[in-house]
């Protein structure tokens, strides 16, 4: 059986907006506690269940999303889309279907819808590697661990993830709170904890020796690139590649690399 969640009973630190957080599974963030996303009262969105079982709150907007929610989707969405700076809390509204005014009943002002939308990218990223924690621990094979760990960028079911990391990639140059979680968070957490995870399956077996730093440096790329193009394609636009497909095709390059048969991957 797969173990890396004892490997990741070991601290570290992550730095994230100017707080030290530690890790592993982020149960608690700062920003809210992940033991309660799937019932926290405000969220407007329900929640749904992936084929591993696996619980996550959906950010979609759907006929029972509340009025705040609504304001933080379609905000990330047009952040993500046109920048900060060039959306304005009139344009937000015109989506939503509100007036300006009845914006700052939920948020006190631009920024803060903003942070909010930061906060929110976080919970949900870090709650991806809380889900990949728990299923890991499942896993008995190489194949096991990636079909794990693409399972949902192949789904692509968490747009506001890939308009987030969109957002945050495009706003790192521009906002200290995006280039922290962009740099910090999203390429360097992630990137070693993928290093960390080949480094257990080599260690235990599952697969030959490969550059695994290499390899984690080249997931997070191709998921940063491939994400870019899953929020094109949400927004109908023709894309060099088809983010599911590419992800399908990264998953059996990995495999090949660790030396195991790729038709062993679902």
């Amino acid at each position: 059986m797969f173990v890396l969640l004892q490997l990741y009973k070991t601290k570290r630190s992550c730095y994230y907006n100017g707080t030290m957080y530690t890790t592993p599974l982020f149960r608690q963030t700062g920003v809210m506690d992940l033991n309660t996303f799937d019932n926290s009262p405000r969220r407007g969105a329900s929640e749904y269940q992936n084929s591993l079982g696996q619980k996550y709150p959906k950010t979609e907007i759907g006929l029972n999303t509340n009025t705040k929610e609504r304001i933080l989707l379609e905000a990330a969405a047009l952040f993500s889309k046109n920048g900060y700076h060039n959306v304005s809390v009139k344009d937000i509204a015109a989506v939503v279907g509100i007036k300006p005014a009845s914006i700052y009943n939920h948020f006190e002002n631009k920024e803060a819808l903003w942070d909010a939308v930061l906060d929110r990218i976080y919970e949900l990223y870090m709650l991806y590697f809380t889900r990949l924690d728990e299923a890991l621990a499942t896993a008995n094979t190489f194949a096991d661990v990636l079909n794990i760990m693409f399972y949902e960028l192949r789904e692509g079911s968490q747009p506001f993830i890939s308009q987030g990391i969109c957002l945050v990639q495009s706003e790192q140059f521009h906002n200290e709170r995006a280039a922290s979680m962009f740099n910090d968070v999203i390429i360097d957490f992630s990137a070693d904890y993928i290093r960390k995870c080949f480094n257990e399956c080599i260690e235990q077996g599952l697969a030959e020796s490969f550059d695994t730093q290499m390899m984690a440096m080249l997931f997070m790329n191709s998921v940063v690139v491939l994400n870019n193009m899953r929020v094109h394609e949400l927004d109908g636009k023709k894309t060099p590649y088809d983010a599911t497909r590419a992800f399908e095709g990264l998953q059996r390059f990995i495999m090949e690399s660790a030396g195991v048969e790729s038709a062993a991957a679902g």
